[in-house]
């Protein structure tokens, strides 16, 4: 805490790397330092200070996950309400934005640099959530960030404060070495009001009894992670028949390790039905998140069989609807606005790692909505003419995905 009032009130420019492990609630961390310093810093300074952020997040699209995308906002954050932070960007922007969105990283890393020292602000606070999220451009942009923010030996004008909130990743730490380190642990009590809060809105099918047990055996087990007992609830708001030995044992094997744990997910939905393997898939490596309609499109693809039209497609589509998504693969995806996603980063980062479905799909999972796409466009429906673009992208929900990727 002292820490993050010294980096707060001092006068100097200054960097702040606040690093924890998945599931320790650092995206809230990062939404609760966005509060405090809006409540805490705009009203003492009038138009003196701004605060610009950018959350690194696994719903954007793939094309959006790169480097650029968090200059582009950053930049964008500081034009608001400034004409003539404005008039630096270059004026063909203005006439043609796709020019924005397809400038190139030094073009707009000197841009930013540029705005920061104009003196339009005494000073900038920049907090970035999740800069491992990303791939594509970043350690450009941290050796960036660093030079543009490092510490200052004397007080100057503009102040530039720099937060940064990060998983322990080596390359990243490396990068960061010269910044003021502090690991970030979760509080006892904050840990007790989750899973007070997940065990209230368990189902009516829970007894008082039930849920009492269940918080006893949680609070005993939960080793300060969010995650593990967000997916723990989830696994328990799964059961079909509720029972406290059917409870007592999902938490007792439920590994601490989320690998271990995330291991044991997976192979019970594939066990169950081999072709939630190729949902897994659709999901997790998509370049961007897909509709339910887009995805029970992408599943009627089974690799063994020959499809020529999209009626024959139709015979092995899946009906997708949220609770019946919910209800097998909650532990593991979500579905939001009728897009499913990765109930976190950590899930994307473990297929990377150990591709735990390979064994269960005929093809390599990588590249299975790459032969999907191929399959589906040349399907003899697509060989004429559509005059109504958008009765094609009705009738053919996996149409858009796979013409752009």
């Amino acid at each position: 805490m002292e820490d993050f009032i010294s980096w707060r009130d001092s006068d100097k420019s200054e960097i702040l790397l606040i690093s924890a492990p998945p599931g320790r609630g650092k995206f809230v961390l990062s939404n609760f330092i966005l509060g405090h310093l809006e409540s805490i810093i705009l009203p003492k300074s009038s138009l003196s200070s701004k605060i610009i952020y950018y959350f690194c997040n696994i719903k954007n699209d793939e094309a959006s996950r790169h480097a650029n995308s968090i200059l582009r906002a950053l930049i964008v954050q500081l034009c608001e309400h400034q004409q003539r932070l404005f008039r630096i960007l270059p004026s063909e922007y203005e006439r043609n934005s796709s020019q924005f969105s397809s400038a190139s990283f030094d073009t707009l890393s000197h841009l930013f640099e540029k705005m920061l020292y104009q003196d339009t602000y005494a000073q900038v606070y920049c907090i970035i959530d999740g800069l491992d999220v990303y791939q594509e451009g970043m350690n450009e942009l941290i050796v960036k960030l660093v030079e543009i923010f490092r510490p200052g030996t004397e007080a100057k004008a503009p102040v530039l404060k720099l937060l940064c909130i990060i998983r322990p990743e080596r390359p990243i730490l490396e990068l960061l070495k010269t910044s003021k380190h502090r690991i970030f642990r979760c509080n006892s009590d904050d840990l007790d009001i989750f899973i007070e809060s997940r065990v209230k809105a368990l189902g009516e099918r829970f007894t008082s009894s039930m849920r009492q047990s269940v918080r006893e055996q949680l609070h005993r087990q939960a080793e300060q992670s969010f995650l593990w007992l967000e997916v723990v609830i989830r696994r328990i708001d799964a059961i079909d028949t509720s029972t406290k030995r059917k409870i007592e044992d999902i938490i007792k094997n439920s590994s601490q390790d989320l690998d271990n744990l995330y291991h044991l997910l997976i192979q019970s939905l594939v066990q169950r039905d081999r072709s939630h393997a190729r949902i897994l898939a659709c999901v997790i490596y998509a370049r961007r998140p897909l509709t339910l309609r887009a995805l029970e499109d992408a599943v009627a693809f089974n690799p063994k069989e020959t499809y020529t039209n999209y009626e024959q497609c139709e015979q092995d589509k899946p009906s997708l609807t949220p609770n019946a998504f919910y209800n097998a693969f909650g532990t593991l995806l979500d579905v939001a606005e009728d897009k499913v996603y990765c109930i976190h980063q950590s899930i994307k980062d473990y297929f990377e790692c150990c591709n735990p479905i390979k064994d269960s799909i005929d093809l390599d999972p990588r590249i299975v909505l790459a032969h999907v796409s191929m399959t589906y466009l040349s399907l003899e429906d697509f060989g004429y003419h559509w005059e109504d673009r958008d009765m094609l992208l009705q009738k053919f929900p996996f149409f858009e995905y796979a013409a752009t990727h």
